[in-house]
């Protein structure tokens, strides 16, 4: 079983098997080689070793994307990283601070559910559009 599998296995195992789980990551890993192929044209990925980065997203829900593109990008040692999106709730971005140097959120939602914090944006924005 690959580490990921062994990862997502601790995880869900009450909902899937260990074959599924593997299977599943097994595919995935293929989806992201293929399109690794695509849109960079089997160039290698740019050192980013002590360099800064700017993680950009349309919104922090969850965070948990956002998480794994930090812990990703941690293990090829950037000098710094700063996020930047537009909106997100408190807890998420409050979150996001312990594991980045700078975030650069420019609405935050304090009192709604942070999985419902880019849609709500989201929708007043194309709402004040119409």
């Amino acid at each position: 079983m690959s580490p990921a599998a062994k990862h997502c296995a601790g995880m869900y195992s009450f909902l899937f098997t260990y074959e599924q789980i593997d299977r599943q990551v097994k595919t995935t890993m293929a989806t992201i080689e293929q399109r690794h192929r695509k849109f960079r044209y089997n160039k290698p990925l740019p050192d980013i070793a002590a360099r800064h980065v700017i993680l950009v997203d349309d919104g922090l829900a969850s965070g948990y994307t956002m998480r794994a593109a930090i812990a990703y990008l941690r293990k090829r040692k950037p000098g710094s990283i700063t996020i930047a999106v537009p909106t997100g709730s408190a807890d998420t971005v409050k979150m996001l601070l312990r594991e980045v140097d700078t975030i650069c959120c420019l609405n935050i939602y304090v009192d709604i559910p942070k999985k419902f914090a880019d849609k709500v944006f989201y929708n007043k924005m194309s709402s004040r559009a119409q």
